[in-house]
């Protein structure tokens, strides 16, 4: 506690500040940010993104050690990154809440990995495994997150060859949720991350990550079915797709029914998610508090017309996340130094910057 009032009331000059460093690692980019923590306030100081070749991360595995580690060292060089906290695949991962078992604390971890293979689809033997416990409360639940070994170790061996340090690896959807619910905020929220290959869904509740799910469903199924309809090249399919997308005006109305064949899987996947979540509100593992709101992000969140038409037929309010709440207390006294739209698409890295600044669950 005094070393902790000592850094209030008598912070650090800016210039000794470290910066915290994000980088989000996708099949088709790596997106970094570079955030400072003042005396009352955080500031985001530099972002950006570089293209992953294509084959070298696929289905969020790296089959390519080596064109990753001279991706990384690229970034390096450009921005000067040394250490960072790193995303892992949401895809590759599980989330899976579990009553606390009634044993010390000392020995939680030895017993959570005897009940491993009861969780998740993987020998024991071959999972890395962290979790989150509620503490001390009525109902102890605790939410375990697992990750195969191989693909933790692929990344890490890229970073280890690298000049960049990964201070934690950080499975996507616990960053999406520092990012995007605001710190201390008990409610219930499910997360739908739309990007460009894949959709991400997930449960927080009580700032606790709950579930995650995904889906091979992204902004490019759209553009695809843009191109296949008109004959357009890619180009102008993304263009089309980013400018005029569901919009339900008149002028749009065969673009609308070209492409309601592709969003309509997403608004059911959205569905299901939203139901099962809801409807098991008693289930085996935990009590389910009902969804309270659902937040849009990712890269293609902001196709026009998008979130309406996912909106239509839900009880519950569906509406863009602010990827800002836990950053500036206030758009009155600052605007943030990137597009709404832009920080859709690095909200994942703004969590993962934000772990080495926010209290930790």
């Amino acid at each position: 506690m005094t070393s902790n009032l000592l850094l209030y009331f008598f912070p650090p000059p800016t210039y000794l500040s470290q910066p915290a460093y994000g980088i989000d690692l996708s099949d088709r980019s790596l997106k970094y940010v570079v955030l400072t923590e003042h005396r009352t306030s955080i500031s985001l100081d530099d972002y950006g993104e570089q293209i992953i070749p294509e084959g070298v991360i696929q289905g969020g595995v790296v089959k390519d050690e080596i064109a990753l580690q001279e991706v990384l060292d690229q970034l390096h060089r450009e921005v000067g990154i040394k250490r960072a906290v790193i995303s892992l695949p949401e895809e590759k991962a599980f989330i899976v809440p579990l009553k606390t078992p009634p044993v010390p604390m000392r020995q939680l971890r030895d017993t959570l990995e005897l009940q491993l293979e009861d969780q998740i689809p993987l020998p024991v033997g071959e999972v890395e495994f962290d979790y989150v416990h509620q503490d001390e409360r009525v109902d102890d639940y605790l939410s375990l997150s697992a990750i195969h070994k191989g693909i933790a170790a692929s990344y890490l061996k890229a970073f280890q060859k690298s000049e960049i340090m990964p201070l934690v690896f950080e499975i996507e959807a616990h960053a999406l949720a520092r990012a995007l619910i605001k710190n201390g905020d008990p409610g219930t929220f499910m997360i739908v991350d739309f990007g460009r290959t894949r959709t991400s869904f997930v449960i927080v509740s009580d700032g606790i990550v709950w579930f995650s799910s995904t889906v091979a469903i992204g902004g490019d199924a759209i553009a695809e079915a843009i191109e296949k309809k008109s004959g357009l090249s890619r180009e102008a399919a993304v263009h089309l797709k980013e400018t005029r997308g569901l919009s339900r005006s008149a002028d749009n109305k065969e673009l609308f029914s070209n492409l309601t064949p592709v969003v309509s899987v997403l608004k059911d996947e959205v569905n299901k998610h939203y139901l099962y979540w809801n409807s098991h509100s008693e289930d085996h593992s935990m009590p389910r508090p009902k969804i309270e709101r659902i937040l849009m992000c990712g890269g293609d969140a902001n196709i026009p017309g998008l979130l309406e038409y996912l909106s239509s037929g839900l009880d519950t309010p569906i509406a863009f996340a602010n990827p800002w709440i836990n950053i500036l207390p206030s758009f009155d006294k600052e605007i943030p130094p990137m597009t709404f739209n832009n920080s859709l698409r690095y909200a994942t890295a703004l969590g993962l910057a934000l772990r080495k600044i926010l209290p930790q669950q």
